[in-house]
């Protein structure tokens, strides 16, 4: 710009110096150059006006391409010395340009998540119905004629089938309740000690358990804590059979409680697969079935997510810490009473 100016004043002094005299125009070289500096000055204004508009055009066009959901930054636009004048706007929209392809991404990876997701549950509802409906088939058959073990037995898968399905449609059920925020919490000052004692004793209970080892380790006999029992006893369950039901048999899950700074620390921690980063990241995500391997894994995949809606509605933090090959540790902190 200023070399533009310096160019403008030459031509000027030029002009009125050696041609106005020439064309024997002297009388009037006080008018002339009146007239010769605005032309020069509207000159100016128009390439000025070019310089501004191109790349105000430029972000315009930007703009629309967003709008219409087209994320892509024009070419060598910050390379352009041309528009240094506007090169913080240019990196702003490209930082924004960035952000919205992430956003999008991202997007397209949680529908590609969701739809896999409905196809699981849809398969973890069909396979419990085809038992039931098989077993209720053989039960009443008339072609045969069984034996009172084998009819207690169809009835026993008929009833583990059947808690399955409740348990799936359950964690759907409250998913959405906690999303919407319409779920009543009952929160009452409680014993965590002794409740993490009966929840652990219901999960010894868990199918899968067999050869793995629940621990309980207490800093302090009891500790008092304000939550809803019926809703914490969902996250806990979740986050205990989520650390059996997804690693090898004969796991060691260990829940360590202790008391500091007026929160209550809860740390549950296994020594099974562990997991890495991207694993890990996603683990509280909705419609999310945390696996290494390509073994199709049992649940809704809403477990861990319904896990960190509850922990939160009460006031408080959960966190995970995990390593490939040595294993997880989820510390759930809640606030106590003082």
């Amino acid at each position: 710009m200023l070399v533009l100016l310096i160019l403008i004043g030459i031509l000027i002094s030029v002009l009125i110096e050696y041609y106005v005299p020439i064309i024997g125009l002297e009388r009037y070289s006080e008018s002339i150059e009146i007239w010769i500096v605005i032309c020069c000055f509207i000159i100016f204004c128009l390439i000025l006006g070019w310089i501004i508009s191109k790349p105000v055009f430029i972000i315009q066009h930007w703009i629309k391409q967003l709008a219409n959901g087209e994320y892509v930054q024009p070419e060598n636009i910050l390379r352009n010395k041309k528009f240094f004048i506007f090169k913080g706007p240019f990196e702003d929209m490209t930082i924004l340009t960035n952000k919205l392809v992430e956003n999008k991404e991202e997007r397209e990876r949680i529908e590609k998540q969701k739809k896999e997701w409905m196809s699981g549950v849809s398969h973890d509802m069909k396979t419990p119905l085809t038992y039931i409906v098989g077993y209720s088939k053989m039960y009443l058959s008339k072609d045969h004629d069984w034996t009172i073990d084998e009819k207690r037995s169809f009835v026993r898968e008929i009833e583990n089938k059947s808690e399955y399905m409740k348990t799936l449609l359950d964690d759907l059920n409250l998913a959405f309740q906690m999303e919407q925020y319409e779920i009543d919490m009952i929160i009452e000052p409680k014993d965590i000690v002794s409740f993490t004692r009966n929840v652990l004793a219901d999960a010894g209970k868990h199918p899968r358990i067999q050869g793995c080892v629940l621990v309980l380790e207490v800093e302090e006999e009891s500790i008092i804590v304000p939550f809803d029992e019926q809703l914490l006893y969902r996250a806990f369950l979740n986050i205990i059979t989520n650390a059996i039901i997804h690693n090898p048999v004969g796991t060691n899950v260990t829940v360590h409680i202790y008391y500091h700074s007026s929160e209550v620390f809860i740390e549950i921690k296994d020594n099974g697969n562990g997991m890495d980063a991207k694993v890990k990241q996603q683990l509280f995500n909705r419609y999310y079935k945390g696996t290494t391997t390509e073994i199709r894994q049992e649940g809704t995949g809403l477990g861990m997510a319904i896990a960190r809606q509850i922990v939160e509605a009460h006031g408080g933090k959960i966190q995970v810490h995990s390593k490939v090959g040595v294993g997880t540790v989820i510390k759930i902190i809640l606030p106590v009473i003082t």
